[in-house]
């Protein structure tokens, strides 16, 4: 996204949904995630990020540093699906999503900060996300036809979400075998139209 972003007009999305890599190495994603967002999110844009839970003062320093912050969205996942959290000895019932904005964050629709999610499985990608989560965020922070992005779109599940819910989508992904699974996957989706594939 650091790259292929460039080609995205400054002031053009309405929301970024994303999940960066949870490994410490990949922390610095979080600081070129924030210029980017800062740059393509229209006012009042939204950015929601996957985080590492070990990590989340360094990850909100970094977003802080070009964006609001409005709050941490915990997803409940389902019992028969909890992974360790990576280098420890504790088991996430929870994970974390950071709630940021560009400029001032104007309310439309209310939202709870407590998701129920549900294991979809990790077939496409070993990191892959459940779409019930992005599907409620977006359905509430973001407007039919506003542009949802996601810079690190990994298996798709962002796109899926988008698409189903009416919204257009972009999504950029540096591994080629990975974007073309994303690809299919979200070809395959219920209400995709090749006009909103970017």
């Amino acid at each position: 996204f650091r790259e292929v972003g460039k080609q995205i007009p400054d002031n053009s999305i309405d929301m970024i949904f994303t999940d960066p890599p949870y490994l410490k190495e990949y922390l610095e994603l979080y600081d070129d995630l924030a210029i980017f967002a800062s740059k393509k999110l229209k006012d009042g844009g939204r950015l929601i990020t996957y985080t590492n839970t070990t990590q989340i003062p360094r990850i909100c320093n970094s977003l802080g540093s070009a964006l609001n912050y409005v709050t941490i969205i915990g997803i409940e996942q389902q019992k028969l699906a909890i992974p360790m959290l990576w280098g420890s000895n504790i088991m996430c019932y929870i994970k974390f999503l950071l709630f940021y904005v560009k400029g001032k964050y104007k309310p439309t629709d209310a939202i709870v900060n407590l998701i129920a999610s549900r294991f979809q499985g990790k077939k496409y990608h070993g990191w892959q996300q459940s779409t019930l989560e992005a599907t409620y965020l977006i359905t509430y922070l973001s407007k039919e036809n506003q542009v949802i992005m996601d810079p690190m779109v990994g298996s798709g599940t962002t796109g899926i979400a988008a698409l189903n819910i009416n919204r257009k989508f972009i999504g950029i992904e540096k591994e080629e075998a990975t974007f073309k699974i994303a690809e299919n996957r979200i070809k395959n989706s219920i209400n995709y139209q090749l006009s909103k594939w970017q």
